[in-house]
């Protein structure tokens, strides 16, 4: 049986339903209809529909009242749910006006009027198990259709009600729910078609054969590129940037560099993203400090040209192919820090030059991860605090790359001593492995900005009241939806107060000599209080180990304070080396240039991308797989799928007899897997140094 109208994960709090799991176990018929109650599954159902072959149909669950702009409390004015399915892209288009109708009347709830469902067009499909508007395709049929509206002269359809997937679920899904739990009588999980026929009769489920065919198989519309509003050329903007910094583009270094990277942001189609940027960055920096850079962007020489950045890539070996490269099509991320009392008004000045409609926040969705379900679930269990910190201590913690990443609570409570115990006294506690990775709940993201040409409401819904929209960062970026990450920073409010309290041009900091011998004393001397980056215990104990004493040194810890490189002993090994306990192992002449001033180790993901292009010979796209794999820290299991090519490669191109070759791997792999963004330590190093 066809299922048009499935409610999933996405339906927050209101239903226990992987998305995955729903359109691998009920797209039998070729097709799924997700229906939630905001759009966050458009994307990813499409994604998941692409792979398999099976049409999605796009739904949309909202509640519908006479004037929804009278703000009545609940009880004075019960909405009645409706379900809008999209026949097209223009379809689409009404249901994400809708999401923003909805929230712009949020009282107590959010809703729309009666009026609104009245003025759809036939573009979209109007569903109702009690309706109050005029307009109405099908009346919807399910255990919550009132007796009286049975009546009705219009067609019938079966609608999905599920609360979860199937009877074994209602465990999960209840404590899942906690007190807002439905937990009525009838059934409330996915019906099969011999269950829906005996419920509601033949006719409500032939229904969905009719819908189906009446909505067109579409794809997601992309939006275009970014326009630049101004009407200089990057090229023309770079050459100037060149002559302010003093940078000799008459260089032949320079000269290959500008030349190579302007032709690939042109043939992409970047060039206007990278100018929006740079105004933006231009206008934040007439009233506060903005970072020197963060990210990838820290690659670019023409965004270092036009001011994106403040320190010169090829000073710092820092490569424009961990920015963009020819196998990369989707827009670059170009991040950068702002004092966090200022954000706002950045904000504000985007909402200004591009459109209010144009601009807004992108979303984060909060998982359950294993500490915070384990807790949850006891509490909902009346189980005691104390009962579950062994276990919480005890969480295994795996890659994402890891073939059992998503089990981390199953394999605790079967492979530790403190989760078998736990398990042996709280055996109901098995549940809570099902919730693992679920979605719980929305979130506004720190940073993460959308700027596009026209209203964001022809690719997404929109959430009005905190000005979000129903898309994480990976949705946004296939929907070719430029995003910018202004992030707020603290350190950079203190840094300016404390410029402007002695009379210093806070623009002095991107200029301040990076020899300073009493700046390096703070550190020799571990006065650490209040220094950016170094205040945190990992970052912290490689200075008590290691004092820094040159700025590549900060440069570094920056790096080797993250979780994988700690985890994986690349840190200890480098202050070993560092401090000369041991001797620095290189496999050959170009391994050597290429982390001779890191000791051999791979502590930047640029080291790992030379070694393997450069020894082994690797293709730009397998080396940016490998990047992506790092920046997500998919760790060894994903990067050992590339362990014969380099092998190979290193034998071929560089003479290295195979036991050679598996050495130099497993030095990337054990820690070029977990490996950190030189751009953006080089960046966060200028910060620290500020300090």
């Amino acid at each position: 049986m066809m299922h048009l109208t499935l409610k999933s994960e996405y339906s927050f709090g209101q239903c226990f339903g992987y998305l995955k799991s729903l359109h691998d176990n009920y797209s039998s018929d070729g097709v799924i209809g997700i229906a939630d109650t905001n759009t966050f599954s458009f994307y990813k159902l499409e994604q998941m529909c692409k792979k398999s072959g099976v049409k999605p149909i796009y739904g949309y669950r909202c509640t519908v009242v006479n004037n929804a702009t009278q703000k009545v409390k609940p009880r004075g004015q019960f909405g009645k749910e409706y379900i809008i399915i999209a026949k097209n892209v223009i379809g689409l288009r009404e249901i994400f006006n809708l999401t923003k109708i909805m929230s712009q009347n949020f009282y107590y709830r959010g809703n729309v009027s009666v009026s609104d469902i009245n003025s759809l067009s036939n573009n979209v499909i109007v569903i109702s198990t009690d309706p109050v508007a005029n307009r109405l395709d099908y009346l919807g049929i399910g255990f919550t259709t009132p007796e009286r509206t049975k009546n009705y002269r219009c067609k019938k359809v079966f609608v999905d009600q599920n609360f979860y997937s199937s009877g074994e679920d209602k465990p999960v899904y209840q404590l899942y729910a906690g007190r807002n739990a439905n937990d009525k009588s009838c059934p409330q999980h996915i019906l099969c078609e011999e269950e829906a026929i005996a419920y509601f009769g033949k006719e409500c489920v032939d229904s969905l054969l009719e819908i189906e065919k009446s909505v067109d198989r579409f794809d997601l519309p992309l939006a275009e590129n970014v326009e630049y509003k101004g009407k200089e050329k990057i090229a023309d903007l770079s050459i100037e940037g060149a002559k302010r910094l003093g940078v000799d583009l008459t260089d032949p270094v320079y000269q290959e560099r500008f030349d190579k990277e302007i032709s690939l942001l042109e043939d992409k189609g970047f060039s206007d993203y990278l100018m929006v940027v740079a105004e933006i960055i231009k206008e934040a920096k007439r009233y506060s400090l903005v970072g020197p850079g963060r990210g990838s962007s820290g690659g670019s020489l023409i965004c270092y040209l036009l001011g994106i950045t403040t320190f010169d890539p090829i000073k710092y070996d820092l490569i424009f192919e961990r920015f963009i490269d020819v196998n990369r099509f989707d827009a670059p991320d170009i991040d950068f820090d702002v004092p966090d009392k200022y954000r706002g008004k950045v904000v504000k000045w985007m909402e200004k030059r591009y459109g209010i409609d144009n601009v807004k926040t992108i979303s984060n969705i909060t998982r359950f991860k294993p500490k915070s379900a384990i807790g949850e679930f006891a509490k909902a269990m009346g189980i005691p605090r104390f009962e579950t910190e062994a276990v919480k201590d005890m969480i295994l913690h795996r890659a994402p790359g890891d073939a059992r990443a998503a089990f981390a609570m199953e394999d605790t409570f079967q492979e530790t001593d403190a989760g078998v115990e736990f398990i042996e006294k709280f055996p109901e506690m098995k549940t809570v492995t099902q919730i693992e990775n679920h979605a719980k709940n929305k979130g506004k993201h720190a940073a993460g900005v959308i700027i596009c040409n026209k209203s964001l409401a022809n690719y997404c819904g929109i959430d009005e009241r905190d000005g979000t929209v129903y898309l994480d960062k990976k949705d946004a970026e296939g929907l070719n939806l430029l995003k910018v990450d202004a992030l707020g920073l603290r350190t950079l409010s203190v840094l300016q107060d404390c410029a402007k309290s002695i009379g210093m041009d806070y623009n002095d900091f991107y200029d301040l000599p990076l020899d300073d011998e009493k700046s390096f004393e703070v550190f020799k001397n571990k006065r650490l209080g209040g220094v950016f980056q170094f205040e945190g215990e990992a970052v912290k104990s490689i200075n008590h180990s290691a004092p820094m004493e040159h700025f590549e040194d900060i440069v570094a810890a920056g790096a080797l304070g993250r979780p994988g490189s700690l985890s994986s002993g690349g840190t200890s090994r480098y202050i070993k080396l560092r401090n000369g306990e041991r001797e620095p192992t290189f496999y050959c002449d170009k391994h050597k240039r290429i982390t001779e001033s890191t000791y051999g180790v791979v502590v930047y993901q640029e080291t790992m991308m030379a070694l393997c292009k450069e020894i082994s010979g690797m293709s730009w796209e397998d080396v940016s797989s490998l990047r992506k794999a790092a920046s997500k820290s998919l760790g060894e299991e994903f990067f050992d799928k590339y362990r014969i090519k380099f092998v190979e490669g290193a034998i071929a191109l560089s003479g290295y007899d195979e036991e050679t070759a598996n050495k130099a791997w497993l030095d990337i792999s054990s820690m070029g897997s977990y490996a950190f963004n030189r751009s953006h330590s080089v960046a966060y190093a200028y910060i620290s140094y500020w300090c």
